[in-house]
């Protein structure tokens, strides 16, 4: 996205050799970490303490269910730990890339919140390769793809870009914000999905990019508005509770991102904005 993240790529690079799942189980016992998920439309990001870690083999994925979390094995093609300047302090990265996307899954250890000596200790007795910043900069560079679409659905990305104020997921979030509601954001894809509950406080618009800072400053939100094709609005039920959910689309109609809030009394309010 076109948003600067938090954190930035320096120093030492280690290419991890050895199985995913492993690393992941043992990282995920370092205490609360930032959990920051992407795919071409979205990216997602929170502090959270991660839950129990359960490694379908079958379904070749692995899940963390109380966060939302799953991540499909069969798409990774390069996991990578890295350290890093997390708000001007150094801190440690596990970036997990599937194809054409470098940091599909990144989880970070912060200092003074996370268990940083274990994360690292995690890290280090993983089979790994060095490598030096010059060659992850660039891999990286000749790793990533972006999306290629047609003349006319460009044209028409470009325009959503343009006017983000006229959105109606702009609307939307404006309304969350006055009323001080707490929303479910769900990242979607076939290779990773995150889930977790945002309450908005700030909103920004730069570049057709829209962005959200939660109110506690522990979570982040950023939607291209030029991928973000359609939105449909259902009513739904989850654990016999009710929820209104929308659900944003591309252009080929691949959903991307969700939110919901609780009740079913948002329909109206959300087709209201959305008219």
């Amino acid at each position: 996205m076109h948003q600067p993240n938090p954190y930035q790529v320096a120093r030492r690079t280690l290419r991890f050799t050895g199985p995913v799942p492993s690393l992941l189980q043992a990282v995920a016992r370092s205490g609360p970490l930032y959990v920051h998920a992407r795919n071409w439309m979205t990216e997602l990001a929170a502090i959270v303490p991660l839950s129990e870690m359960v490694d379908d083999e079958d379904a070749k994925s692995v899940f963390f269910p109380e966060n939302g979390l799953h991540l499909s094995l069969a798409a990774v093609e390069a996991v990578h730990g890295v350290e890093i300047d997390y708000r001007t302090r150094q801190a440690l990265a596990l970036e997990i890339a599937t194809h054409g996307e470098p940091r599909t899954l990144s989880v970070v250890a912060i200092p003074n919140i996370s268990e940083m000596e274990h994360f690292t200790r995690c890290l280090n007795h993983h089979p790994a390769d060095v490598l030096q910043e010059e060659q992850y900069q660039r891999w990286r560079e000749e790793f990533i793809i972006r999306p290629v679409i047609c003349p006319c659905c460009q044209a028409a990305a470009d325009e959503r870009r343009s006017y983000p104020e006229r959105n109606p997921l702009t609307r939307i979030f404006c309304h969350a914000i006055e009323k001080e509601l707490e929303l479910r954001c769900g990242l979607v894809s076939p290779v990773v999905g995150f889930t977790t509950w945002l309450k908005p406080k700030n909103l920004q618009l730069s570049n057709g990019i829209l962005g959200i800072i939660a109110d506690d400053g522990r979570s982040m939100l950023e939607v291209d508005f030029g991928v973000c094709h359609t939105l449909r609005i259902v009513c739904v039920l989850v654990d016999d509770e009710r929820f209104t959910e929308m659900i944003l689309f591309d252009s080929l109609g691949n959903p991307h991102f969700k939110i919901a809030a609780r009740g079913w009394e948002m329909d109206a309010v959300w087709r209201g904005l959305c008219g």
